[in-house]
């Protein structure tokens, strides 16, 4: 990536590393997901976890309950019928 390429010029540090920095940090996002305990959720639990999450210069990524049971109901239809995505 092109930005990986210029944060190693100006930070003096290998592009390799700095790939490896970029894909810890969404590691760690994907693992606090991961870790929400939302398997088997009614909307007043949802709602007394926090399922934001701040990412410094670009905002605030979160999800409404209504969204979130969607987009639920979307993968479990999906897995039915056999979809892996």
């Amino acid at each position: 990536m092109e930005i990986e390429k210029q944060l190693a010029c100006k930070y003096g540090i290998n592009k390799d590393e700095i790939h490896k920095i970029y894909k810890a940090y969404w590691f760690c996002i994907r693992n606090y997901i991961d870790n929400l305990p939302i398997k088997t959720i009614n909307e007043e639990d949802f709602n007394s976890i926090n399922t934001s999450i701040n990412i410094p210069l670009i905002g605030k990524l979160g999800i409404g309950y209504d969204r979130f049971k969607a987009l639920r109901n979307k993968y479990n239809i999906d897995k039915k019928n056999g979809k892996n995505n």
